[in-house]
């Protein structure tokens, strides 16, 4: 039986030292209409847009250059100040030799994904499906199943590990997967752990 461990990259394989919301920097000063800014968002997630400048261009209203460049700004430090969680190579090496299939599954724009291969994750994992590579995000049932389909795993033998509780936990039981939670909550409904360092004890 082929068995399979999808991971959520920010917020559980990946931190951030410095937080900036480039992004927000970049769309501060156009209509805070919350709806057009929504909709803004997740084109950005789902759409191949490799640079902000880029990304400036992409939405329905084109930012100030002065806006556009506090944004670059931000993103390079943000992603200066990635690294990874504490264990998270030698984990991933663990769930390799011991036959688990590998998948990074993420909600992320374009300028984040280089930071991951900078990282060394790529390198460990079989497989990587980003929400701006594929266009569709979590917790659409969707992007788990072209992860899997790619592996070849069963939904009832793979495994969601991540920090948000509608996108990891509650999307990934939907589409049939278990789901481990990373959290300091504790939440009798769902297997939930404050790190890493314990994730190979609740593997089945």
């Amino acid at each position: 039986m082929k068995r399979a461990v999808l991971l959520d990259v920010f917020g559980t394989l990946v931190h951030f030292g410095i937080k900036r919301r480039p992004f927000v920097t970049l769309m501060r000063n156009l209509d805070r209409n919350r709806e057009g800014l929504l909709r803004a968002r997740r084109r950005l997630m789902t759409s191949p847009v490799p640079s902000l400048r880029a990304a400036a261009e992409f939405l329905d209203e084109k930012p100030a250059e002065a806006d556009i460049q506090a944004a670059e700004r931000e993103l390079e430090e943000h992603l200066a100040s990635c690294h990874l969680a504490e264990g998270t190579l030698p984990l991933l090496r663990q769930l390799r030799g011991e036959g688990f299939a590998l998948a990074l599954i993420s909600n992320l724009a374009s300028a984040y994904v280089p930071v991951l291969r900078r990282l060394g994750v790529h390198q460990l994992v079989d497989e990587a499906t980003y929400s701006c590579e594929v266009g569709v995000v979590k917790p659409d049932p969707a992007i788990y199943g072209l992860t899997l389909e790619k592996l070849g795993v069963a939904p009832q033998n793979a495994t969601m590990v991540g920090n948000s509780i509608r996108a990891d936990v509650l999307g990934a039981k939907a589409a049939g997967l278990r789901a481990v939670w990373i959290t300091e909550n504790d939440d009798p409904a769902h297997v939930c752990l404050r790190g890493l360092a314990d994730l190979r004890s609740v593997l089945p």
